[in-house]
């Protein structure tokens, strides 16, 4: 879309550019050959573009829906094999894994043993919240992926065939730019997995509660449980808190690095 825009304003500049455009005396008007070249161009690069955004619909809407099948079939395949791999556990890793008082425990923040174990709801709860990551990692984001680096490839192959030196120094702040997605990453991945610990651990509290909600009541245990629930919020308060704030830094660094590369190319060819 970029190289049919580029023609059309081509047209106009050839256009611009002819002997008799730049006097203002009837006598000196346009010739008819330049009128027609302007025509024709402005003509084929309106075309072009209807062609170019009809194709993009119809490609873009199919390759959405078929993207989208195919995360959903992933997603099926893992939640079978999951159903399958529980199913096949003896039962003494239900008692130990997914009973109401367990020997297993998940560790806090900081690495302090709260003593609770994941019972069934926090499993569903974490099972639930993978699968969709994986629904959304294999779909459309796939394949908005490999058309993204499709285009990228492309382009760049285009920019380096009209100018290598432009190209270069526009792709100068690239490094920059992968060093800092890549230790955006590293910091957030232990931050995504406590995340989701913590919604696990939270979602067995709330079931234990419910599950044994008439001897909460006669031990008098609702505090004990509050203070578990509202422990567990407030820790997955914090560790949301934390990831917004690395999410929101690397993307302003992203967009600064982004517009560098703009002052760059405008900077050279000054």
């Amino acid at each position: 879309m970029t190289y049919v825009v580029g023609q059309a304003f081509n047209a106009f500049s050839d256009f611009s550019m002819q002997p008799s455009a730049s006097s203002l005396t009837p006598s000196s008007a346009p010739s008819k050959e330049a009128r027609d070249a302007l025509y024709r161009g402005v003509g084929l690069a309106a075309l072009e573009l209807v062609g170019l955004a009809v194709g993009s619909f119809a490609l873009g809407s199919l390759s959405s829906s078929l993207w989208i099948w195919v995360g959903e079939i992933n997603t099926r395949m893992v939640r079978r094999r999951v159903y399958d791999a529980v199913m096949g556990k003896e039962m003494a890793w239900f008692d130990l894994h997914v009973g109401s008082g367990g020997e297993e425990t998940q560790e806090g923040e900081g690495g302090d043993n709260q003593g609770t174990s994941v019972g069934a709801g926090g499993l569903m709860a974490k099972f639930s919240r993978e699968t969709d990551d994986i629904r959304a990692a294999s779909s459309l984001a796939l394949g908005q992926l490999l058309q993204y680096l499709t285009t990228a490839l492309t382009a760049l192959l285009l920019a380096f065939s009209r100018s290598y030196s432009l190209t270069l120094i526009i792709l100068a702040s690239i490094p920059l730019l992968i060093l800092t997605q890549g230790l955006a990453q590293s910091l957030s991945s232990p931050l995504l997995h406590l995340e989701r610990e913590q919604t696990a651990q939270a979602a067995s509290t709330l079931e234990r509660a419910l599950v044994h909600l008439g001897s909460v009541k006669s031990y008098n245990a609702q505090n004990y449980f509050l203070s578990l629930t509202t422990s567990s919020f407030a820790s997955l308060q914090r560790t949301a808190r934390r990831l917004n704030t690395l999410w929101g830094a690397t993307s302003a660094a992203a967009q600064f690095l982004m517009m560098a590369l703009f002052v760059q190319a405008f900077w050279w060819g000054a």
